[in-house]
């Protein structure tokens, strides 16, 4: 048994995957440096249980914690490429055979440009991310017909990208603080918002 190891950034910190591999064949798969209690830790946790339990390192991300788990998927595979002498990108250090870590949602293209639309909306909202989907939800709220419309195959944006981040608050005492200053600011911007939009 030889283990064999890649890094990788994650969403908190630099991931270490840790390959063990025998004649080929994966034998277990571990990880190093996610920061503990955090999601980002959870999602690696069930990303390691599945590949695991797969011995494969094919396995997707994890929603909701797909930047360490892609970064985790993505050391595994530079591990058990060097194991097995696969073909390595001099530039990446990836595998050129890699899966990409995120799958298309929509296989057939479902629009053409020269369809032609007729309809009427109070509102019409393009971009469905977590701003366009809170006016859209808004203007149904207050009694608007809304139309909004999205290019990707899903809603949703950025906004799992942004700088925000607070799934996990933790009971540090300065995190707490930085909570409720965070909360009381977003208050203010919402009250200043709502007497703009009034």
């Amino acid at each position: 048994m030889t283990e064999y190891r890649a890094k990788a950034h994650g969403f908190n910190s630099e991931i270490t995957a840790i390959v063990e591999v025998e004649n080929g064949e994966i034998l277990k798969i571990s990880a190093e440096g996610e920061v503990p209690n955090t999601v980002g830790a959870l999602g690696v946790d069930t990303w390691l249980e599945e590949a695991n339990a797969e011995h494969s390192v094919e396995v997707d991300a994890i929603s909701g914690a797909s930047v360490s788990t892609g970064a985790l998927r993505k050391a595994t595979q530079m591990a058990y490429a060097e194991a097995t002498s696969g073909d390595v990108d001099a530039i990446s250090s990836a595998s050129i055979h890699n899966q990409p870590n995120n799958y298309p949602l929509l296989k057939e293209k479902f629009y053409e440009g020269d369809i032609e639309f007729d309809d009427e909306y109070d509102v019409i909202v393009v971009g469905a991310g977590g701003a366009g989907l809170s006016a859209a939800a808004t203007a149904a709220e207050n009694g608007a017909s809304v139309l909004a419309i999205e290019k990707q195959g899903i809603p949703g944006g950025t906004t799992s990208l942004s700088g925000g981040v607070m799934q996990a608050a933790g009971s540090d005492p300065t995190t707490q603080a930085q909570v409720r200053q965070y909360l009381e600011l977003s208050t203010k911007a919402a009250e200043l918002l709502n007497r703009f939009l009034a």
